[in-house]
């Protein structure tokens, strides 16, 4: 996983404006996406850990069944939702959909610092086990090749 870039996938630079001044005194860079296939692509690309999606009257089932789709893939990155006021009855339903974290007003955009925190900690903790996993598993390996009657 790509843990330096967040991508955003909206329709304006808006919401990502908010982020790199969020952002800027760490080493995560904004990657801007315009629609959700570009978004995809991107994520396949970089592997990012975190991506944000604006949402809207007119993508609004849109992202919900995306959502849904991405985050039945594993591993996959974490998706923060992002949108006007008006939207907010919607939270709970792009959360269960898969959102981690559903955002509606632009003061409070500073929460996706603690969850990019989170998500680097995490990926950083899963590449660190794996790393260690495979190093076991080889000396193992090594020991019981050695124990063998015919070596």
């Amino acid at each position: 996983m790509n843990l330096n870039e967040l991508v955003i996938c909206e329709r304006r630079p808006f919401w990502s404006i908010r982020l790199r001044q969020l952002l800027s005194d760490s080493d995560t860079g904004v990657c801007e996406t315009r629609s959700l296939d570009e978004c995809q692509e991107r994520l396949v690309q970089t592997r990012s850990c975190l991506a944000v999606l604006e949402v809207h009257d007119a993508n609004l089932v849109a992202i919900w069944n995306w959502l849904r789709v991405q985050t039945s893939d594993s591993p996959h990155p974490n998706f923060v939702v992002v949108g006007h006021r008006g939207l907010n009855q919607f939270e709970w339903s792009l959360r269960e959909a898969g959102a981690l974290q559903a955002i509606f007003f632009p003061r409070k955009v500073a929460q996706l610092a603690p969850i990019m925190n989170r998500c680097r900690s995490r990926y950083e903790s899963e590449d660190q086990s794996s790393h260690d996993q495979s190093f076991i598993a080889n000396s193992d390996l090594d020991a019981i090749w050695s124990n063998l009657p015919w070596s």
